[in-house]
């Protein structure tokens, strides 16, 4: 959100058309101000820290905006009184930086300049008729996606004026782009890596395949290549039988001192996506949960459905009461819980945007572990990992051509799914090894660990 006075709203809507504006500034900014476009407006913080705010936050990419003023005609009531002025957009490219020269009628001193790309905005004629906004505090206010979206769409039905028709996206759309540094990966080979980022950029997915076919690795290396410089961006953790909702997402423990209130994954994943907000970053946080089936579903995951309702991100909300719960044990509660709430009252549903769970299934044991029922696997795309011919990745693998070649025979031999992890040992134990003590058919044997070995039925 950015806000400021009705009058320097208009003023600045007035010139929106403009292809350049001479406003008589000094040299080292006058001219990207009078390199201005049509269809984007002039504005300005009096505050460097606001400024220097909003160039973390448009860093490398573009933030949606809602442009909004006080009632013009009641000064007294200037919270409720609010309008939605305008809704737009802004990126690096439109930040001019300190430029000392007047431009709005109302105060002086806005030094700090920037333009705004408007998507729609409310005539002034018809200020009046604007849609009320609620009482947020303050320019950079961090809002929903989905508040710019639905303002924008009631819009189109009090008179709003169309702008340049661009969309404003959710934080997420750059995954996509990791593709180009995934296809170099070898474990990528097992997955339709398209719509596994096309999914990740929407919501959670499931990665489910054979053991072995890279699922973890690609989900961790997916969230690595994600995080911005410096910065950690997952949590994993390998599910187990004795998960209760407390794991997942928090409740009652018995600590030394009594019954306290501990935060689980979930509150763990917020906090860390709240903090992205506090930094003005807008990377996604990644919550990996590998060998989901291990866990009982029911018993560790049925809360968590409440929040994720769908696959996608859109749909997500926290409930109240989960913040009420945590709030009814005062201050028995661990730090995470106490950031959590304070992250909830300033920033909702908005971090809940950068979150995406990740989980992983191995198919093999699926019969022999706790079921995975409609109401799970609907809250994810399910992305299959599949067990590729060895051919596809072998030149990949580190060892010598010689015991690529007899990897590649002796997978050959051995029919079935031999999968890239299986390989990538059996190249390791094979360059360590004496020669003549063991051939490749026995060591890929052996780190295949199937049941057929374990009994002295060797697989062919």
């Amino acid at each position: 959100m950015i806000q400021g006075a009705y009058e320097n709203w208009y003023h600045s809507l007035n010139d929106i058309n403009k292809n350049s504006l001479n406003l008589g500034c000094p040299e080292n900014c006058r001219q990207k101000i009078e390199k201005k476009k049509g269809g984007v407006i002039l504005w300005g913080f009096g505050r460097r820290e606001l400024y220097e705010e909003l160039e973390r936050r448009v860093k490398a990419r573009s933030v949606g905006v809602i442009g909004v003023s006080q009632k013009p005609d009641d000064r007294r009531r200037s919270e409720l009184g609010r309008r939605v002025v305008l809704v737009g957009e802004l990126s690096e490219e439109d930040l001019i930086g300190e430029c000392k020269c007047d431009y709005w009628p109302k105060g002086t001193g806005w030094d700090y300049k920037f333009f705004i790309k408007v998507r729609l905005w409310l005539p002034e004629a018809e200020y009046g008729k604007g849609i009320e906004f609620p009482t947020f505090q303050g320019s950079l206010e961090v809002l929903d996606c989905r508040l710019v979206e639905k303002i924008a769409e009631l819009a189109q039905y009090i008179g709003y004026v169309p702008g340049p028709t661009r969309t404003v996206e959710c934080p997420l759309s750059g995954i996509r782009k990791l593709g180009e540094k995934l296809r170099e990966e070898f474990f990528v080979k097992t997955v339709d890596l398209d719509l596994l980022l096309e999914a990740l950029e929407a919501g959670n997915v499931l990665l489910a395949g054979p053991p072995g076919t890279g699922k973890t690795a690609l989900a961790k290396r997916i969230a690595e290549l994600a995080a911005a410089p410096g910065s950690h961006n997952h949590i994993i953790a390998v599910a187990h039988s004795l998960w209760f909702r407390r794991d997942v997402i928090g409740g009652e423990s018995l600590g030394p001192d009594g019954v306290f209130w501990r935060s689980g994954l979930f509150i763990k994943a917020y906090n860390m996506a709240a903090e992205r907000l506090e930094r003005g970053l807008s990377g996604p946080v990644f919550l990996i949960l590998d060998e989901v089936n291990r866990a009982d579903i029911d018993k560790a995951f049925a809360d968590l459905f409440a929040i994720f309702r769908t696959q996608f991100c859109d749909d997500w909300s926290i409930p109240v009461s989960l913040v009420e719960e945590i709030e009814a044990y005062g201050d028995k509660v661990d730090d995470d819980a106490k950031k959590f709430v304070k992250y909830y009252r300033k920033y909702k549903d908005s971090p809940l945007r950068l979150i995406r769970v990740v989980a992983t299934m191995n198919i093999k044991d699926w019969r022999n572990l706790f079921l995975t029922g409609e109401a799970f696997l609907r809250r994810f795309v399910i992305v299959k990992t599949e067990c590729p011919e060895v051919d596809s990745y072998i030149d990949r693998v580190d060892g010598s051509e010689e015991v690529k070649q007899e990897i590649r025979k002796a997978a050959g031999e051995l029919g079935g799914c031999v999968p890239p992890a299986a390989v990538i040992a059996a190249a390791k134990l094979l360059k360590n090894l004496d020669r003549g003590r063991a051939d490749a058919k026995t060591v890929l044997n052996a780190v295949l660990g199937s049941r057929e070995y374990l009994l002295g039925r060797r697989r062919r």
